[in-house]
C-alpha cells in the first residue's frame, strides 16, 4: 500500500513472523521494561539529571543488561520514540492521494510528526536536541533510518507532482524533497518551543511555509487547491526510495 520496503528498518518484505521461544520472550520483556522505565524517568525530570543506572534499576535489569540494548543514555531517548516513529510515517504514507495537490500531501505526510509531538513535548524537545550533533548508537541510526524515509517520501511526493504537472522546476526533486523535510523541521521546533502545542496552528504556520517555499513551482490550478481533507478510498500513492543515492550520504541530511 505504497509503503517503503521494509528493507529500510532492516526487515525483508517477505519475512514472516517467527515462533518465539522463552529466550526471545526475555528478551523482548526486558526491552518493553527498559522502553518503559527510560520513558518515565526522562519524562519525569531534566535529561541531566537522569540517570542510566536510575533507569536500569526501574526496569530491574542490570545495567550491562541495558547498554545490550541502547548504547548510552542518548540512545535511550531514541529507543522510547523509534517504534511510535517508524509506525507514523507508514501510517501516513498510506494516505496520501495522487489527487491531492503537493501541499496538502506533504501536510498530510508531516502530521503526524506534529500530533506525537503535542502528546509528547518534553520528550521530543530532548530528541531533537540530542539529535542535533550526536548520531552515534544503535537506536539513534534507526531513528535515522525513518527520518530518511520520511525524506523519500517528501522528494517521491516533489517527483510525482512534477511528472503530473503539478509543479514546474528544472531543480533536483531528491533536493527539493530534503529542503521541503528541513523546512518542516525548523517550523516543528519552533512549534514545539511555545505552548500550549495547538496542532491546527502548526499544520497552519507549516502550510504558509511550504507555499513560500513552493510558489514559484505551483501551476494556476495546484495554488488554487488548498484544503486538507482527504477523501478516503482513493488510490494511494506507491511511495518508495526514491533517492537512488540517500540524501544524506551527499552531506545534506538534516538535524
Amino acid at each position: 500500500l505504497g509503503m517503503i520496503p521494509n528493507e529500510t528498518h532492516g526487515m525483508k518484505a517477505d519475512s514472516k513472523p517467527k515462533i518465539q521461544g522463552r529466550r526471545e520472550i526475555n528478551r523482548l520483556d526486558k526491552l518493553d521494561r527498559i522502553r518503559a522505565a527510560a520513558r518515565k524517568v526522562l519524562a519525569s525530570k531534566s535529561y541531566d539529571e537522569a540517570t542510566t543506572r536510575e533507569i536500569a534499576k526501574l526496569a530491574g535489569v542490570a545495567l550491562g543488561t541495558l547498554f545490550l540494548y541502547a548504547d548510552d543514555k542518548r540512545d535511550l531517548l531514541f529507543l522510547v520514540v523509534n517504534d511510535d516513529l517508524e509506525r507514523i510515517v507508514v501510517n501516513a504514507e498510506k494516505m496520501l492521494s495522487p489527487d491531492n495537490a503537493l501541499i496538502d500531501n506533504l501536510i498530510i505526510l508531516f502530521r503526524p510528526n506534529y500530533e506525537f509531538c503535542e502528546r509528547n513535548p518534553n520528550l521530543m524537545r530532548l530528541v531533537l536536541r540530542e539529535l542535533t550533533f550526536y548520531e552515534s548508537g544503535k537506536q539513534a541510526q534507526r531513528y535515522l533510518q525513518t527520518r530518511q524515509r520520511l525524506i523519500n517520501n517528501s522528494a517521491w511526493l516533489v517527483r510525482e507532482a512534477i511528472a503530473s504537472s503539478k509543479i514546474e522546476t528544472g531543480e533536483d526533486p531528491d533536493y527539493i524533497g530534503w529542503a521541503l523535510f528541513a523546512l518542516m523541521q525548523a517550523e516543528l521546533r519552533q512549534w514545539l518551543r511555545t505552548a500550549p502545542h495547538d496542532v491546527a496552528r502548526g499544520m497552519a504556520q507549516l502550510r504558509r511555509a511550504l507555499r513560500l517555499v513552493l510558489s514559484n513551482m505551483l501551476v494556476r490550478q495546484d495554488e488554487q487547491r488548498g484544503s486538507e481533507t482527504f477523501v478516503s478510498g482513493r488510490k494511494p500513492l506507491k511511495a518508495g526510495a526514491v533517492a537512488k543515492q540517500p540524501i544524506a550520504s551527499r552531506g545534506r541530511g538534516v538535524r
